[in-house]
């Protein structure tokens, strides 16, 4: 993972959290028969959003407030802490260390290693982060008892005035007695916490429940734009497609609603300029509320078209994606400005949502597939033809077949001409998509997100056995990154 600035801000932020908890009376919370330690709870939150080498990070950060404290404040065990307070010489010294130290990195790595499995899983979120917080508090209780009984089961004894055959019994007592609730106060905290900070980054909390059947990976970049984040300004979003136009307002990062238009070469500025203005009219938006403005477009003798009609109805600054705009996406293709725009926006909004590797369909006038590897990099895809598309070849060279409405039947087996041409055109995409996804696996050697969008989207994803997330705002969230991106590099 980069260690950029907004890497290094968010791991700071959390750090610092880190500290006041093991400096304070917040690091401890009362629970019936005993105290709790809370200073690992920050630790496993940092690993799960954060990643891995944070965890690791705070986790050390953790541990060396634990060696100061052991050392200026020293208690009945503090010699199993602090290098300072080592009876053994240097091997004493380099197990404190350990203890203090490494057993609390641990905390960091195993808990978000487990994280990014539940993520590989698709595993349910609340029960993924209620696993996650509590192995990550047993990790602290077991590492660091566990290393004071094979490090210093002789001074423990000492130290307790028991015989050194009692020391396991000790041991497992506080591991039990301690280590238990410990571990489940971290679960609920942990959980509660994580969701709370999710939900207040808009990106991972825009698209409904239902259509998330796995948990979103909390990216980097996201929560980084969370902490620094831009003013709430308002922006027209416009993905221009062979059949439809995509036109929404976003807010922040909340899209406040998607409409459809139909694309049409023939209209000028001024037909799509009353059309933009009757849909915000629609939403009772004010077109002059506008502050800014982004368009991608697979369909060039009508974009600067548009782009005039949006400076007709607002004074919004239009940004078009294309070469010159920063998007941060590495695209790995023959020719990479072949390209096409709602494409790398499609993919640019997934990197910063989702776990990568990703398989991004789009259903349009083609259905067209995304693949980004798990390095981030955009490595290519497949351009299948569209339902429509293949809908109207088969009625327009079958005579005896006509154009039929696109509802799913209920079987499979059709029983006349319509049923049987709903069921291949519905759950044939469906197949297929299943398929493509399999084959895809295969040759990127581990398992993908998968997701899909587009205006049809919603008509095959409930027909595939695949788990494949569906993302009605992929694009315009998209674009909003895009526009911040570039909002950001320009001041």
């Amino acid at each position: 993972m980069k260690k950029d600035t907004r890497y290094l801000v968010s791991v700071a932020l959390m750090a610092a959290i880190v500290i006041v908890l093991a400096n304070t009376p917040l690091g401890m919370i009362q629970l019936p028969i005993i105290k709790a330690t809370t200073v690992h709870i920050p630790v496993i939150i940092g690993a799960i959003l954060l990643g891995p080498s944070a965890g690791a990070i705070l986790g050390a950060i953790f541990g060396i407030c634990s060696l100061i404290s052991n050392t200026t404040a020293p208690t009945l065990l503090s010699f199993a802490f602090s290098p300072f307070l080592s009876t053994t010489g240097l091997v004493g010294v380099v197990k404190a260390i350990w203890i203090s130290v490494g057993c609390r990195i641990m905390i960091g790595v195993i808990s978000g290693w487990l994280w990014i499995l539940f993520r590989k899983l698709k595993a349910n979120s609340y029960l993924s982060l209620i696993i996650t917080g509590f192995v990550g508090s047993m990790v602290n209780t077991i590492f660091v008892m566990g290393s004071i009984y094979l490090f210093f089961a002789g001074q423990y004894a000492a130290a307790k005035d028991v015989a050194r055959t009692a020391v396991f019994g000790l041991i497992m007592g506080t591991v039990t007695a301690s280590g238990i609730p410990e571990a489940i106060a971290a679960a609920i905290l942990v959980t509660v916490i994580t969701k709370a900070l999710l939900k207040v980054v808009p990106n991972l909390s825009n698209a409904s429940a239902n259509r998330r059947h796995s948990f979103r990976a909390f990216d980097l970049n996201t929560y980084a734009l969370c902490l620094r984040r831009m003013e709430d300004i308002l922006i027209l979003a416009i993905d221009i497609g062979n059949t439809n136009i995509v036109v929404g307002c976003i807010r922040g990062d909340e899209v406040l609603f998607t409409e459809r238009l139909s694309t049409n070469t023939t209209h000028t500025t001024l037909e799509y300029a009353i059309s933009f203005k009757n849909v915000l009219e629609i939403y009772q938006i004010d077109a002059k509320e506008i502050e800014g403005a982004i368009i991608s477009s697979v369909v060039p003798p009508i974009t600067n078209v548009i782009r005039d009609s949006i400076h007709k109805i607002t004074d919004a600054e239009v940004l078009i994606v294309g070469p010159g705009v920063k998007t941060g996406l590495n695209i790995l293709m023959d020719n990479p400005k072949t390209l096409g725009s709602d494409l790398v926006v499609n993919a640019v909004a997934g990197i910063s949502e989702y776990p990568v590797p990703l398989i991004i369909f789009d259903f349009g006038t083609a259905t067209t597939a995304s693949v980004v590897d798990r390095k981030k990099n955009y490595i290519g895809g497949m351009i299948i033809p569209g339902i429509r598309v293949s809908l109207d070849g088969l009625a327009s060279h079958a005579s005896q077949l006509s154009r039929i409405s696109l509802d799913a039947p209920k079987k499979i087996i059709g029983t006349n001409t319509a049923d049987c041409m709903k069921s291949g055109l519905l759950y044939g995409n469906a197949a297929m998509l299943d398929g493509i996804v399999d084959r895809m696996e295969e040759e990127l050697g581990e398992p993908a997100t998968v997701l899909a969008t587009g205006g049809l989207a919603s008509l095959i994803v409930p027909l595939c056995k695949k788990n494949i997330i569906l993302d009605d705002d992929l694009l315009l969230r998209g674009l909003n990154l895009i526009y911040k991106k570039n909002q950001e590099h320009n001041h």
